[in-house]
């Protein structure tokens, strides 16, 4: 059985950048440490954004990665363990349960979380929220189908400034 994990940081208003080609300077140290020993201990795969891969493509350079993208008809090997897939073209169920990638974390951007979340993809959501507040930027959910119930599975603060990693199963 497939489980996905939603991945983000956010600002506290609830923001993944300042605009779309955001470097993402502002998320902690801690943060940083615990995504990638999350990556490492439990996911099979992760699955990105084409735009969210290209700005920041160095962070996930061990691990699987497969980019959504509307650029390939298809699906597409770009490496020994990447891929490219339309998802409009392609079954990622099909795609993931053929590879036998059991564990799936969904990193982003944010018309990728809606395409998940619309699709009830998402068993879990683990979210960083990071002391800061941005005057505008991208919100982390927009433009869902439907309302989604979560219910608290954990929580922990990673640092002195405030920042916490909180944990919600998607009901």
């Amino acid at each position: 059985m497939i489980k996905s994990t939603l991945v983000a940081v956010t600002s506290l208003g609830g923001h993944l950048a300042r605009c779309e080609n955001d470097e993402m300077a502002w998320p902690s140290k801690e943060d940083k440490a615990q995504l990638h020993e999350f990556l490492e201990k439990q996911t099979d795969i992760c699955i990105i954004g084409r735009k969210t891969y290209d700005l920041s493509s160095s962070a996930f350079e061990k691990y699987p990665c497969l980019i959504l993208t509307k650029s390939v008809d298809g699906l597409v090997k770009v490496s020994e363990k990447d891929w490219k897939m339309n998802p409009e073209k392609t079954s990622l169920r099909t795609f993931l349960e053929d590879h036998n990638f059991q564990k799936v974390s969904i990193l982003g951007g944010q018309e990728v979380y809606k395409y998940f979340l619309n699709e009830g993809f998402v068993d879990e959501l683990r979210l960083t929220i990071e002391p800061i507040i941005f005057n505008k930027g991208l919100p982390l959910f927009s433009e869902l189908n439907h309302d989604q119930s979560l219910q608290a599975i954990g929580h922990q603060t990673l640092n002195d400034e405030g920042a916490m990693l909180l944990r919600y199963k998607v009901l």
